[in-house]
């Protein structure tokens, strides 16, 4: 006989096993619930840090059973820093053989001296300098070139020359920060261009003896320039005698001028115009 269940049994087995149903599903949902509110945790390689209480051959082994390779021992002592490299610089242009043989003292440097006036070819006065140009001899404004018939006033064309090189234009001489009460040699450029360079190639100023000059005083005295040349000679000029507030003279118009007197009585003339008869000077 088959043994049947009382309604009863039957309803407490089945509302147990509902029970488990549900607290099986509200405890997965916990747990998922759980797993979503958990930080996570990213895992990074931590560097191998050896025990102090290590020797070095046990932390050489351990680092080299990590894969860590270590850098080799030096002792503590001091390595030697690698020299920098220094950029290239852009080369400066070359001095001028006036600049390169000029010793310059301590303490001075390049100064713009405004509004120079010059004395003689060589001689500079600005803003209370007094400058000779260094390496050259300069030309006196008196100074006479050439003889006799030929001589001519060549101090006074080189002071010309070098007025007319200047214009007023401001020089750069190396000199001291202030002006001193002597005079002083010191070398000089105007526009880029050396001074004492440009006087003794043009030949208005000689170059000193054994000074760095000394070739380009050569090429100026065979080239025969300025104070070694011949006396310049000048344009020549015209020279009109005639003046324009001269009127000209009607044909008819006697002279002004009384004929010279005569033995006989003087012949009066047909054709007087306007004017009345000359008169009639007594016979001798």
């Amino acid at each position: 006989m088959q043994r049947r269940l009382s309604t009863t049994g039957f309803t407490g087995l089945v509302g147990g096993g509902l029970i488990l149903f549900c607290a099986a599903i509200f405890a997965s949902g916990l747990h998922i619930k759980a797993r979503e509110a958990s930080p996570s945790v990213t895992v990074e390689d931590v560097p191998f840090m050896p025990d102090p209480a290590m020797d070095d051959d046990d932390a050489a082994a351990m680092a080299e059973a990590a894969g860590i390779e270590s850098s080799p021992d030096d002792g503590g002592a001091v390595l030697p820093l690698e020299p920098e490299t220094v950029p290239e610089q852009t080369a400066l242009p070359p001095p001028s053989p006036a600049e390169a043989s000029a010793a310059v003292p301590d303490g001075w440097k390049p100064k713009l001296l405004y509004r120079p006036t010059a004395s003689a070819a060589g001689r500079i006065e600005a803003q209370g300098y007094q400058i000779g140009i260094a390496d050259i001899e300069p030309v006196d404004p008196g100074e006479s070139c050439g003889e006799g018939a030929n001589a001519w006033p060549c101090g006074t064309a080189a002071r010309t020359q070098f007025r007319h090189l200047l214009r007023g234009r401001a020089l750069t001489c190396t000199v001291p920060d202030r002006a001193p009460a002597e005079a002083i040699e010191t070398t000089c450029s105007v526009g880029g261009e050396d001074v004492g360079t440009w006087l003794v190639a043009q030949g208005w100023a000689r170059a000193s003896e054994g000074g760095a000059l000394a070739d380009a005083g050569d090429q100026a005295r065979d080239a025969g320039r300025g104070i070694y040349g011949s006396k310049p000679v000048l344009p020549a000029v015209e020279v009109n005698t005639g003046s324009g507030l001269e009127l000209p003279v009607p044909p008819s118009a006697p002279s002004i001028i009384a004929p010279a007197p005569q033995a006989a009585a003087p012949s009066i003339p047909d054709n007087r115009g306007a004017f009345p008869p000359a008169p009639t000077l007594p016979v001798q």
